[in-house]
């Protein structure tokens, strides 16, 4: 625990304010050019957040250990540099070597991107030192994340019983990513952490509610659902193809870093902090998933005859409007990553009223919000129009989120100058039932 907390600090302790001036920085290129990848690979989410916490973190390590008289440490002990480096050209080559171990196949775009930045400095000495200096960086948080289990097999067995998850892919042999459930955390002390109550009984009055609210709402020929409701889940359903939903908050920090005028060694430690958090939440939300291994909406109301409740009323031919995942439906992966990154961006900029707009490029829906929170809670809520999430799925998804963002963030002790750690929790409104 001491040495993970000691590497997160490396990561949150910033030297003066956080809004400083530059645009199309290094960091944001290269962000932009993984979520290409993600896209165009057709990465899912928990991978995902892996890929770009290291990309981020081997980033931010380079420029910060290429910074002349930075007061900031090097995320678990990287080295810092001995002499005078070029921080883009070695945060492109960290960003390059991590990228080609997870997508080996795209190695030609990643160099061609260097050799570009490469041949811009005319000093071969410095060139040589930066992408040495760069590919350090890249070895080291590849060794740190070598054997944390995200690669490991998880085998998984349907239960049969009311309630537990049954598979909803006609393929489907498994729950996927089930091995995230054990996976070694980035800054929590266990995937458990923060692990939230088991879900409502079956036969409760909450549950008949919100069984009632997406078996209405959700459904494919839902008659009440508004127009405005069915864009709200088609533009962050962020399925296979996409960006994923861990994406879509990366692209929002990109609009962030250009409005907010943030530094290049900023912008570093913002991507950093916030793939960490996602990589952490994504963690936390599948432990979440592989223990109490609940049932998605389209299984439940077509067994509503059989479980137990008078009151929920089956429907055997009853379909959602999304696809349901392969896998758990409590808590949701969306609202976890989303209440995670709306809280770690709030705490980087002191602030959660910023106004940002959105394109989907899947679907070309253009959506607009005035703070980040009211983007994570229509996150959340996408998936109960889309009828593959109950509302506890999305309520607890938000608060497990929040929670990580609020550990990552609160790890290190504010430097004089620096935004401090912020208290967010008036933030959230919504009643969350604690796990005791």
């Amino acid at each position: 625990m001491k040495m993970r907390m000691k590497a997160m600090a490396a990561v949150l302790t910033v030297c003066g304010s956080v809004l400083s001036v530059a645009h199309g920085d290094v960091v944001s290129d290269w962000n932009q050019l993984a979520l290409t990848s993600v896209r165009e690979m057709a990465s899912a989410p928990p991978p995902t957040t892996r890929t770009l916490a290291m990309m981020h973190t081997a980033m931010y390590n380079a420029i910060n250990g290429a910074t002349p008289g930075s007061v900031n440490s090097q995320y678990g002990g990287a080295p810092t540099a001995s002499g005078f480096v070029s921080k883009e050209l070695a945060a492109a080559k960290a960003a390059r070597d991590v990228l080609v171990a997870m997508y080996p196949s795209r190695v030609a775009l990643y160099d061609a991107q260097v050799n570009t930045l490469a041949a811009s400095i005319g000093d071969a000495g410095l060139r040589a030192a930066s992408l040495s200096f760069g590919a350090a960086q890249a070895t080291h948080i590849l060794g740190v994340r070598t054997g944390d289990g995200a690669a490991a097999s998880a085998t998984y067995t349907p239960s049969g019983l009311p309630g537990r998850y049954a598979f909803t892919g006609a393929t489907q042999t498994t729950a996927r990513f089930n091995q995230f459930a054990t996976t070694t955390p980035w800054v929590m002390i266990s995937p458990d952490q923060f692990r939230p109550v088991a879900p409502v009984a079956l036969n409760s009055a909450a549950y008949t509610a919100q069984y009632n609210q997406v078996k209405e709402l959700g459904s494919a020929s839902s008659a009440t659902r508004t127009a405005d409701q069915t864009d709200i889940a088609r533009f962050w359903a962020a399925g296979g193809g996409t960006v994923t939903p861990p994406g879509m908050w990366n692209q929002i920090a990109q609009q962030l870093s250009v409005s907010q005028n943030t530094s290049v060694e900023d912008s570093a430690r913002m991507f950093a902090l916030l793939n960490i958090t996602l990589a952490d939440a994504a963690i936390a939300c599948w432990d979440t998933k592989a223990v109490y291994d609940s049932w998605r909406p389209e299984t439940a109301i077509r067994s509503g005859n059989a479980d137990g409740n008078n009151a929920t009323d089956g429907q055997s031919d009853w379909m959602p409007l999304l696809t349901s995942p392969e896998f758990q439906a409590y808590t949701s992966g969306h609202s976890t990553f989303s209440g995670a990154a709306a809280t770690i961006l709030a705490q980087f900029f002191g602030t959660d009223q910023i106004g940002f707009t959105l394109t989907d490029s899947a679907t070309g829906l253009t959506r607009s919000f005035d703070g980040l929170w009211a983007a994570a809670e229509e996150a959340g809520m996408s998936r109960i129009f889309g009828g593959i999430h109950f509302m506890e799925d999305n309520i607890e998804g938000l608060h497990c989120g929040r929670d990580v963002a609020n550990l990552v963030f609160g790890s290190t002790v504010p430097v004089p100058g620096a935004v401090g750690v912020l208290a967010l929790g008036g933030i959230m409104t919504l009643r969350r039932r604690r796990r005791s």
